[in-house]
């Protein structure tokens, strides 16, 4: 099953994290960016693969290596995280009840990728550094609080202020686009 899943190590014996790695921190919208570790250690020491890694299930189902940060459960047990080959966009999953052992007895190494590492810019969600979830606002990727509006593009959200300002130039397009209207129509009369 894919999601979440248990370590072979305590989380006493749990490697201390180096999230360097930006990308995508799962499979739902909106769409989370987080950060992983992408050490070779770690990534073998929690999941039994290296990032970058190409892996395959016994279904033929493909899998790249992301890297290593909490599950989503409430139990935040380090993860070893892949990129699905069936899905072409950042997106990431983890395996239910999996051990490193258990991993490398379900899939199988046929070779390695190179993972192109994403920008915040491209998520309308966040990880802070607990590993909950923020909605960012779509104009300044800020977080965003308890007063959100929708972006007039369909695209996300974001705050009263940067919506304010969208429409405030909106506005302002606008009104210069008719005034140039208006000056064209004085020079023909």
């Amino acid at each position: 099953r894919l999601r979440a899943g248990g370590s072979d190590k305590s989380s006493a014996e749990s490697p201390e994290l180096q999230r360097t790695f930006g990308y995508a921190g799962g499979l739902e919208k909106p769409m989370p960016f987080a950060r992983f570790d992408i050490r070779e250690e770690v990534c073998k020491s929690v999941g039994g693969f290296a990032h970058g890694q190409v892996v395959r299930d016994r279904d033929g189902n493909a899998f790249l290596v992301v890297g290593v940060k909490p599950s989503d459960d409430d139990d935040k047990a380090l993860q070893l995280w892949f990129q699905p080959k069936s899905i072409t966009s950042p997106a990431a999953l983890y395996f239910e009840s999996l051990t490193a052992t258990a991993l490398v007895a379900l899939l199988t190494a046929v070779g390695s990728e190179k993972l192109k590492e994403a920008s915040p810019d491209d998520f309308d969600a966040a990880e802070d550094s607990e590993g909950e979830l923020l909605t960012l606002c779509h104009e300044c990727m800020l977080p965003i609080g308890a007063s959100k509006y929708a972006c007039q593009d369909g695209e996300g959200v974001c705050h009263g202020e940067c919506m304010a300002k969208i429409l405030l130039d909106a506005s302002k397009s606008e009104d210069m686009a008719r005034e140039k209207e208006e000056e064209k129509k004085k020079l023909r009369d």
